[in-house]
């Protein structure tokens, strides 16, 4: 697990639901960061989240899920099991905050059967992105 990262009086902490497999050159010309490259020669992306915890618990992003259709390049599914692990269920989150409306910031915002995941979460989107 990677530190929390704190910001004034507040703590985040990273909370993984995936990673997204990229080509060496995605994060430049292929020199930089080579502390990223697996053995494969790819960059191994996390996927995930930040939680606020407290009496009411922030979710900042809400990973990937299941079901992208290129399991090779996103993988995705252990939000929920990695939040259980920091004590909070998704009846827990109390704010919801997306960066941004990519499927890799989204994908537990609903089950695969259209219910809600996080039921008593506000849900909190910028308004270009909801206009869009």
């Amino acid at each position: 697990m990677t530190s929390p990262l704190s910001i004034g009086r507040y703590r985040l902490l990273p909370v993984k639901d995936g990673a997204f497999r990229m080509p060496r050159n995605f994060l430049g010309d292929g020199r930089e960061h080579p502390e990223l490259l697996s053995d494969d020669g790819k960059v191994w992306l996390p996927i995930g989240a930040f939680l606020m915890p407290g009496d009411e618990p922030l979710l900042i992003d809400a990973g990937l899920a299941h079901g992208f259709p290129k399991p090779e390049i996103m993988t995705g599914g252990a939000l929920l099991d990695e939040l259980a692990t920091l004590g909070t269920r998704p009846e827990d989150v109390r704010h919801l905050a997306l960066s941004h409306l990519h499927p890799d910031h989204v994908g537990w915002v609903a089950t695969k059967r259209g219910g809600v995941t996080f039921p008593n979460a506000q849900v909190y989107i910028a308004q270009g992105d909801w206009d869009h």
